[in-house]
């Protein structure tokens, strides 16, 4: 008696589309990532440096510039580890990380 026939092409062929399914996953939370690294990097625009040696602007200029590389220190930390993850990397909870990373910019970003 023999048991039921495998299709080991087929099992390999599902693997590959589930191992690129998780690239990709990983792929579109790294571009989010640097898009969101960008916007906090030019919120203040080109002419940050005017602004920080305006009296009544320059305060909270400087505070977001410190908030900026703050977050910024954090994102990029984020954006390694899922450009250094694998189909194991726990994509969902990176992802929930940076929303509320941003949530948490912004928030202190309107509170300056």
């Amino acid at each position: 008696m023999s048991g039921p026939k495998i299709d080991y092409a087929k099992l390999r062929e599902q693997e590959m589309a589930r191992l690129a399914e998780a690239r990709g996953r990983r792929l579109k939370v790294a571009d989010k990532i640097q898009k969101l690294i960008n916007e906090i990097h030019n919120c203040l625009g080109s002419d940050s440096d005017l602004l920080m040696q305006d009296p009544q602007m320059g305060p909270s200029c400087k505070k977001i510039a410190e908030l900026q590389g703050m977050y910024i220190k954090e994102l990029d930390k984020l954006l390694n580890e899922v450009k250094n993850g694998n189909e194991l990397l726990d994509i969902e909870s990176i992802n929930h990380e940076v929303d509320s990373l941003i949530r948490r910019f912004k928030d202190s970003h309107l509170g300056i």
